[in-house]
């Protein structure tokens, strides 16, 4: 943690005693990672929990269409 706090003083120009880190809770999401011609989809729960199965969506109106089903199920 100290290693992290002085690179970021570095980076930064600032003091990281001015900062205050705290843990992040994390909602429901889901992921998308988008490539040329198809994404990738994945649902979490909460940090690290994945929610069902990763799905590949194409870029077309069958893959957006999957999508929104996907979403309302």
């Amino acid at each position: 943690m100290e290693q992290l706090l002085a690179e970021f003083d570095l980076a930064m120009g600032a003091t990281a005693s001015n900062f205050k880190i705290r843990e992040c809770v994390m909602e429901p999401v889901i992921g998308v990672d988008v490539a040329k011609g198809i994404s990738v989809i994945q649902a979490f729960l909460r940090r690290n929990e994945p929610y069902g199965i990763l799905e590949n969506i194409t870029h077309e109106e069958s893959g957006l269409n999957d999508w929104e089903n996907c979403l309302m199920n």
